[in-house]
């Protein structure tokens, strides 16, 4: 039995877009695509495909698509939080069959892979799960968390090799320590899971071209300025992505609001419960 409810009556807002940039096609994708969002969502993926123009494209829509299906048939708000981590760990060994099985029938894809970031919202909480180099950001306040790259650059950061800046123009930049793909050993994600949620925190999810067009400052100060409304932000960011961004971008804004943390659920179900018994006596 679930403990420690986390109340969020609704998300304030889901924005999201999924641009070309200067690519001929759009490997990334996106759920729920762009332009179906809605307030009522709490699954959300950014896939960023490779493998050629065929390939990426087929590897990071299937991707978006098993996931999304199992969610909605296996997974309930109130499961238990290692019951959420054993299904991503089950639709992600879906994602990894339904790849091997179009490759057997097309050989020319054996390199197609996707990395995946994803979020859900559930009554304990935000679990996060991540693999590659697309990222999950949480903004609360003046702090901040994001997944740690899958990549070679990130690895040299984490020693000390380089600073963080230099991972934007590193000549290995694009190469991916981990991948969901096919004909491969399976692949685990990194899972996080998060229950100090507030009110107006924002959950950012991204494939790397956003981080092409912009420093992690520039990102962050701009989704924290208050004078902003949560679509004049997003459209500066496409803006600015579209101006400098090379590769696809992709990214989803998600806006907490009316967050009870645990305690105060329990607060507030005690004193409903003394309401209800004061009104009947």
């Amino acid at each position: 039995m679930v403990q420690n409810i986390l109340s969020i009556s609704r998300i304030e807002s889901q924005l999201s877009f999924s641009e070309i940039g200067k690519r001929t096609n759009n490997e990334d994708s996106i759920y729920p695509k762009q332009g179906e969002v809605n307030t009522s969502a709490r699954l959300f993926l950014v896939c960023d495909g490779m493998g050629g123009t065929e390939g990426g494209e087929t590897a990071s829509h299937l991707t978006c698509e098993i996931i999304s299906q199992y969610f909605s048939q296996n997974v309930k708000l109130d499961s238990d939080i290692s019951l959420i981590e054993q299904h991503i760990n089950n639709a992600i060994e879906q994602v990894e069959a339904q790849l091997n099985a179009i490759v057997i029938e097309k050989p020319n894809l054996n390199k197609m892979g996707t990395t995946l970031a994803l979020l859900y919202v559930h009554n304990q909480g935000v679990t996060i799960a991540h693999i590659g180099d697309s990222r999950v950001y949480h903004i609360q306040e003046s702090n901040f968390w994001h997944t740690e790259d899958h990549s070679f650059v990130y690895e040299l950061y984490k020693i000390g090799a380089i600073e963080k800046f230099e991972m934007a123009t590193h000549t290995k930049k694009n190469i991916i320590t981990r991948v969901l793909q096919s004909d491969v050993e399976k692949v685990k994600p990194d899972i996080k899971h998060l229950s100090n949620i507030k009110n107006s925190d924002y959950f950012l999810l991204m494939s790397d071209g956003v981080l092409e067009a912009f420093t992690e400052d520039e990102l962050l100060s701009l989704v924290g300025d208050k004078t902003l409304s949560d679509s004049e932000k997003l459209d500066r960011i496409k803006k600015q992505c579209n101006e400098l961004s090379r590769d696809n971008h992709s990214l989803i804004m998600i806006h907490m609001q009316n967050v009870l943390m645990p305690k105060q659920s329990k607060k507030r179900s005690l004193l409903k419960m003394l309401s209800d018994f004061l009104l009947n006596r």
